[in-house]
């Protein structure tokens, strides 16, 4: 007869593996942009380091190659589907799911030359895919450790309005130039 005993380390290890994911969130996660751009109204797309505070390894796992640095993540995010995900979470979900900005002690992203064009995504979008994104760790990889994720570069079909506000002058230097040149050889032409 068998007994209870022997049972116990394959019930454990079940426990322990039907918790735990089969898979480490990716160190690059890019959704797709053409998708993105193409299913919704603004169609903004935003490119996201994920950042995770370094007092351990936040996936203690040999599947790892262990030259990448296991706490920064790089995603590529649709607004559009973070939106959608969060219109079901309620607001005190939302509230533990956001993870404030820590001391981060080494690079992590790009200094910040695009100015007040990309501080419109952040105040924007900033905290919407911050909360999006712990979500997706604890939904996806039954990661319960929470990580700050900060907008690197967006884009969206309309630059948040901005190409409505700004008039691309270059372009309208190129067609000036392209109508000068069409009337001087018209002129020239009519001459002979």
């Amino acid at each position: 007869m068998v007994s209870a005993w022997t049972f116990a380390p394959f019930v454990l290890a079940l426990v322990h593996f039907g918790q735990c994911s089969p898979i480490v969130p990716p160190l690059y996660r890019y959704e797709d942009y053409t998708k993105c751009r193409q299913d919704d109204q603004i169609g903004a797309y935003c490119f996201v380091k994920v950042v995770f505070q370094e007092d351990r390894d936040p996936f203690d796992t040999p599947r790892i190659v262990a030259e990448f640095r296991h706490s920064l993540l790089d995603w590529g995010i649709c607004v559009a589907d973070c939106e959608r995900e969060m219109s079901s979470l309620t607001q005190e979900q939302r509230h533990r799911l956001f993870q404030p900005k820590f001391q981060i002690n080494h690079t992590y992203i790009l200094p910040d030359h695009w100015g007040q064009y990309l501080q419109s995504y952040k105040d924007r979008y900033g905290e919407l895919i911050n909360v999006c994104v712990n979500n997706r760790l604890e939904r996806n990889y039954n990661v319960h450790r929470h990580a700050y994720s900060e907008i690197e570069y967006c884009t969206s079909k309309d630059e948040l309005g901005m190409s409505k506000k700004n008039p691309d002058w270059l372009m309208i230097t190129f067609h000036c130039i392209i109508v000068l040149t069409l009337i001087v050889l018209m002129v020239g032409a009519q001459r002979r």
